[in-house]
C-alpha cells in the first residue's frame, strides 16, 4: 500500500485530518440559497445587485444573485450617476416578511445590512420596524408617501399604528397644499391686494376699519361679480393667489376652493370634464370620504355629448351650417347647465358630510372660491373656446349664489364682464417694497437693509430684482445699493428698464475672469443652446476666439457650466441660457452689433443642418426664423414639435418671422403685427379665430375680427364666415349681400370648396326666410359641388337639408321611394365618413329611412347599437328584441330583421326610429 511508507507523526496526522475535514465540508456544503437573500432584502426599500454579500461577508457575483432572485426583482428607473437599483416584487416581499414573523425579527434582519445614505422610504421603513410611526403624521409629502407604502408592506404586522385610510387622506391634503407653502415661503407685502381678496371672499376677519365697513355693505349681495388680477410675467400673481388661498385654508372657517392653473396641459377650457376632474381631485382632499364618482361620470358623459356635436369647420367634410351651429350651441348650453347643477349638488353633499358644516349648518352660506390662474394661456390659444366655461360658471352662480370667481393673467379679460359681471380689478405692475424685499432675500440677499437698498435703486421690476440679487451675491452693497449702476438719465427721468438690466448683466459678466469665456458669454447668448461643438463651430469666429480645437472648446464649455447665473444645464448635457435674461440682452445685442448677431445665426443654422434629431430640427427652425428666411423655406423644415418652442420665443423674431409663427400656431398676433401682414396672410391669421368664434356662438366677436380689414382675396373664406355671423345677429340683408358677393368671387377663381359652402349657406338663408324653392335650388347646386369634390359626407349633409325641405309639415312632396340621389351619395360615403358627420344627419332616418333600405343598413353597420329603452309603439316581436338586447346583439338582430323583412314597412319604421334617436348624443341608445 502506498501509505505504508509514510511516517506518521503528530504533525502529519493533524495535516491529514484537516484535509479530510475540509474535503468533506466542500462535498457537503450547500450552494447559495434564495431564502437568506430573500429575508435580507425584504427589509430593504431598494438595493444594488453589486453590493450583495454572502453569509461569510464576501461579495456575491451578480450572475449568482440574478439566478437566485431573478423572479423576485423589479428594476427601478435609472438615476444618472447612481448604480442600477432594484426592489422586491410585492408578493416576494410579503413572503420574506411573513417568514421573519415580527417587527422585532425584521429589525434584527435589517441590522445585518448597511445602507449608505438611506432614502426617505428606507428611513421610514426603519422607523416602523422600531414602532415609530411619526411619519404618518408628517407635513412632508415624501414622508407621508413613504409611510403609506410601508404601511402597505407591514399592514398585517402593525398594531396601534395609523391606518392606511388616514394616511391617504392626510397625503391628499398635503399634496394639495405643499406646493403652495413652498411658493409662498417668506411671503411679505401685498397687504392692500390681500385685503381686497379677503373682502372679496368675506370669510377671514377684516384687518382694517375700511375693510370691515366695505364687507358689511357687500354682505347684502349674495351674487358677486368676479375679480380680475393682472400684471406682467414674474410679478408674483401666482404667489399672491396661493398665499391668499393658504391663509383661508388655515383659518377657523374653512370653505371649498378650487385652483385651476391653465399652465397645466391637462386642462382644456373647451372640455368641461377636464376642469371638473381637476376640481374634484382638490375637493376630495378637502372633504375626506366624499363621493364624487357620479359627478365625474356625468361630466364625462356631457363633455362627450358636446364634443360629438362640436362643429369642426376646418374638416374637409364640413362647411359652416346654421343648423349645425344651433345644434352645437343647444348641446353645449344643456351640458353646461347639467354639469353646474350636478357640481353644486355634490359639493353640498360633500360639505354636509363633514362635522363642521353639518354642525353649524353653513353649507348654504359658505362661499365657493374658484381661482383660474395663468389665464393668458386660454387667451393665447383662443378665448372663443372658453364659451362653455362661461356658461358653466353662469349656471353655477345660480346654483351657488356665494360663488367667488378670481381670474389671473397677464392682461385683462373683457369676456368676464360680458358673461359673469363687471369684475373688480387688481393691477400688479411691479413688486411693492415689502414684496421686493421678500423676493430678494429668498434669492440670497443677506439682510433686509441690503434688500431695501436694492429695491430703492432698481425698482420693483422682477427681472431687475433677479439680476440685482445675482450681482449682490459677489459685490459689497452700500446704503445706495450696487455702486456704479446708473438708474437715472438726464438727472430727472428714470432710466429705461432694459438699460438698467443691461448694466446689471454686465456686472455679472465682469466676474468672469477668463477673457475667452468673457467674449463667449455675451455674444454667445445669440444661440439658445451651447455645447462644445457649438462653441468650436459656431461661436468661436464671431466671438473673436479665432480657430480653436475641440479640447479648448470643451474646456470653455466646462467653465461656462459653472456660471450658474448665466446658464442652466439641459438633460442631454447641453447648456441653455437663462431665458428671461437672454431675451432682454439679445435685443440690446441686436441693436449694438447686428452684423455679429446675424453671423452667429447663419453659422448656427448651418451647424444644425448637419445635425440629426428633434432638438437639432427645432433649433434649425429657430435660426431660420431669425434669418428671416421665406415662409416656403420655413414650412419645408417645420416639425410639429417646434410649435411650442417657437411660440414661446416669438418676441425674439423679426416681424415677418413672427407672422409665420402665429400662422403655424393658429393664434392671433398683436394688432400692430397684423397690420404688417399681406392680405393673404391676414386672412389666414383671422380665419381660424373667426371660425372659432362662430363655432362657440360669439357672433359679435367674429364680426369684430373680420371688420379689421374690408378688402378680400378672390374666393376668400371670410365671405361665408361674415354671412354666418350676420345671419345669427339677425342682419339678413347683410348676410345675403355677403353671400352674393362671395359666390361671384368664388366662381371667378373656380374655388369649388368655397362655392359649395356659400351655396349651402345661401340655401339655409332662403329656407329660414321662407323661399323653399330657391333654397332647394341652392342646396341642389351645393350637393352637386360636393359630389364633384368627391366628398360624399358633405353631400350627405346637404341632402339631409334638402330632405327637411320636403318634410310633410312644409307641404312639399315627400322623398321619392327609391331615393336615387341618396343611394348614389351613400355609395361614395365611407363608413368612417358617415360616422364623423353623425350630428349633421338629424332628421335623415326619420324622413328617408322608411323608403331607403341601404341607408338603414349603413346606419346599423356604423352606429353599432348596443341597447335601447324606447321603442314605441311596441311591435309584436319586441320581447325577442329585448332578449337579444340582454345578449348585447341588438344591432345584429336589427340587421337580420331588415335583411329578411325589408318589405315590411313596420320593420323599417322601427329601425329608422331607433337610428334617428341614436343621433342624439344624450339619448339612451349607445354605440360602440
Amino acid at each position: 500500500m502506498a501509505n505504508e511508507s509514510v511516517v506518521w507523526t503528530t504533525e502529519t496526522a493533524s495535516e491529514w485530518l484537516q484535509n479530510v475535514l475540509s474535503s468533506e465540508a466542500e462535498e457537503n456544503s450547500d450552494p447559495p440559497s434564495r431564502r437568506p437573500l430573500l429575508l435580507r432584502h425584504s427589509v430593504l426599500a431598494r438595493f444594488s445587485l453589486t453590493d450583495v454579500r454572502a453569509d461569510d461577508g464576501s461579495m456575491m457575483p451578480v450572475d449568482t444573485v440574478r439566478a437566485l432572485l431573478g423572479n423576485d426583482l423589479v428594476t427601478l428607473p435609472r438615476i444618472p450617476g447612481e448604480p442600477q437599483w432594484f426592489t422586491l416584487k410585492p408578493a416576494s416581499r410579503s413572503e420574506g416578511l411573513r417568514e421573519l414573523g415580527t417587527l422585532e425579527g425584521m429589525y434584527v434582519e435589517r441590522q445585518q445590512s448597511i445602507v449608505d445614505a438611506p432614502t426617505t422610504l428606507q428611513s421610514v421603513f426603519d422607523e416602523y420596524l422600531q414602532r415609530n410611526y411619526s411619519a404618518a403624521d408628517s407635513d412632508e409629502v415624501q414622508r407621508l408617501e413613504a409611510a403609506l407604502q410601508v404601511t402597505t408592506w407591514l399592514e398585517t404586522f402593525l398594531q396601534g399604528a395609523p391606518q392606511k385610510g388616514g394616511i391617504e387622506r392626510r397625503l391628499a391634503l398635503r399634496r394639495l397644499l405643499y406646493p403652495m407653502e413652498r411658493l409662498t415661503y417668506g411671503f411679505m407685502g401685498r397687504t392692500s391686494e390681500l385685503a381686497t381678496l379677503r373682502s372679496f371672499v368675506g370669510v377671514l376677519d377684516p384687518q382694517s376699519r375700511a375693510e370691515a365697513v366695505k364687507r358689511v355693505f357687500s354682505s347684502f349681495i349674495a351674487t358677486r361679480d368676479p375679480l380680475m388680477l393682472y400684471g406682467i410675467g414674474g410679478v408674483g400673481k401666482s404667489t399672491l393667489l396661493t398665499e391668499f388661498i393658504r391663509q383661508h385654508v388655515n383659518s377657523s372657517m374653512p370653505f371649498p376652493w378650487v385652483y385651476l392653473d391653465f399652465d397645466n396641459p391637462r386642462l382644456n377650457v373647451a372640455t368641461l370634464s377636464t376642469l371638473i376632474e381637476e376640481a374634484v381631485e382638490q375637493l376630495r382632499a378637502q372633504y375626506i370620504g366624499s363621493d364624487w364618482n357620479a359627478l365625474l361620470t356625468e361630466a364625462r358623459t356631457q363633455s362627450n355629448a358636446t364634443n360629438a356635436a362640436h362643429y369642426e369647420s376646418e374638416q374637409e367634410s364640413r362647411t359652416i351650417a346654421y343648423s349645425d351651429l344651433r345644434y352645437s350651441a343647444d348641446v353645449r348650453d344643456q351640458s353646461a347647465q347639467t354639469i353646474a347643477q350636478s357640481f353644486a349638488l355634490h359639493l353640498r353633499l360633500a360639505m354636509e358630510s363633514t362635522g363642521l358644516e353639518r354642525m353649524m349648518q353653513v353649507s348654504e352660506t359658505l362661499p365657493l372660491l374658484i381661482v383660474m390662474d395663468t389665464f393668458e394661456e386660454v387667451q393665447k390659444r383662443g378665448i372663443e373656446r372658453a364659451g362653455i366655461l362661461w356658461q358653466f360658471l353662469s349656471y353655477l352662480q345660480q346654483e351657488i349664489p356665494r360663488l367667488r370667481v378670481v381670474v389671473s393673467g397677464r392682461s385683462q379679460v373683457p369676456e368676464l364682464a360680458a358673461n359673469l359681471g363687471t369684475p373688480t380689478e387688481i393691477a400688479l405692475k411691479e413688486f411693492d417694497e415689502s414684496s421686493a424685499i421678500s423676493y430678494l432675500m429668498i434669492r440670497g440677499v443677506s439682510d433686509m437693509d441690503s434688500a431695501r437698498a436694492l429695491y430703492r435703486q432698481v425698482g420693483g421690476n422682477p427681472l431687475n430684482l433677479k439680476l440685482a440679487s445675482q450681482v449682490a451675491k459677489s459685490e459689497k452693497i452700500g446704503k445706495k445699493g450696487i455702486e456704479g449702476i446708473k438708474t437715472t438719465s438726464y438727472l430727472v427721468f428714470a432710466a429705461a428698464e432694459h438699460v438698467v438690466q443691461g448694466q446689471l448683466y454686465s456686472r455679472i459678466l465682469d466676474r468672469v475672469t477668463d477673457p475667452d469665456l468673457h467674449k463667449l458669454a455675451h455674444p454667445g447668448l445669440v444661440v439658445r443652446r451651447v455645447t462644445a461643438k457649438i462653441i468650436q463651430q459656431v461661436l468661436a469666429g464671431p466671438c473673436d476666439l479665432g480657430e480653436i480645437d475641440l479640447d479648448r472648446a470643451s474646456e470653455l464649455f466646462e467653465k461656462l457650466k459653472c456660471q450658474v447665473d448665466l446658464v442652466v444645464p439641459e438633460p442631454d448635457g447641453a447648456l441653455r441660457h437663462q431665458q428671461d435674461v437672454r431675451r432682454v440682452m439679445l435685443k440690446l445685442l441686436e441693436a449694438e452689433k447686428p452684423d455679429q448677431v446675424q453671423e452667429i445665426h447663419r453659422l448656427a443654422y448651418q451647424f444644425y443642418q448637419g445635425e440629426k434629431g428633434t432638438t437639432a430640427a427645432i433649433e434649425r427652425v429657430y435660426h431660420a426664423l431669425q434669418l428671416s428666411m421665406s415662409e416656403t423655406d420655413i414650412l419645408g423644415m417645420w416639425i410639429p414639435e417646434a410649435a411650442e418652442s417657437m411660440r414661446s420665443s416669438v418676441e425674439e423674431f423679426p416681424p415677418s418671422s413672427q407672422l409665420i409663427v402665429y400662422l403655424q400656431a393658429k393664434e392671433q398676433p398683436p394688432l400692430e403685427l397684423r397690420a404688417r401682414a399681406s392680405l393673404e396672410q391676414w386672412e389666414r391669421l383671422v380665419e381660424p379665430r373667426a371660425r372659432q368664434a362662430i363655432d362657440y356662438g360669439d357672433y359679435t366677436r367674429a364680426t369684430t375680427i373680420l371688420a379689421e380689414r374690408t378688402d378680400r382675396t378672390p374666393g376668400s373664406a371670410l365671405y361665408a364666415i361674415a354671412a354666418t355671423a350676420s345671419r345669427h345677429i339677425g342682419d339678413y340683408m347683410a348676410a345675403r349681400s355677403q353671400l352674393n358677393t362671395g359666390i361671384a368671387s368664388a366662381e371667378s377663381v373656380n374655388r369649388l370648396d368655397r362655392l359649395c359652402e356659400l351655396r349651402r349657406l345661401s340655401g339655409e338663408l332662403y329656407r329660414d326666410t321662407g323661399d323653399l324653392v330657391a333654397a332647394d335650388e341652392d342646396f341642389c347646386q351645393a350637393q352637386k359641388l360636393a359630389m364633384r369634390m368627391g366628398s360624399g359626407a358633405l353631400a350627405l349633409q346637404i341632402y339631409t337639408s334638402r330632405a327637411k325641405l320636403n318634410d310633410p309639415t312644409s307641404k312639399r312632396p315627400a322623398p321619392p321611394p327609391d331615393n336615387p340621389e341618396l343611394i348614389e351619395i351613400l355609395k361614395v360615403t365611407s363608413d368612417a365618413d358617415f360616422a364623423t358627420v353623425r350630428s349633421q344627419l338629424v332628421g335623415l332616418f326619420r324622413l328617408c329611412g322608411e323608403t331607403c333600405v341601404p341607408l338603414l343598413m349603413k346606419g346599423l353597420r356604423v352606429f353599432k347599437l348596443e341597447y335601447l329603452t324606447f321603442i314605441q309603439p311596441q311591435p309584436p316581436w319586441l320581447s325577442e328584441a329585448q332578449e337579444m338586447q340582454r345578449k348585447r346583439r341588438l344591432n345584429e338582430f336589427f340587421q337580420q330583421r331588415l335583411e329578411s323583412h325589408a318589405e315590411d314597412i313596420s320593420v323599417r319604421t322601427v329601425i329608422a326610429s331607433v337610428l334617428e334617436e341614436s343621433l342624439d348624443p344624450n339619448h339612451s341608445v349607445r354605440f360602440a
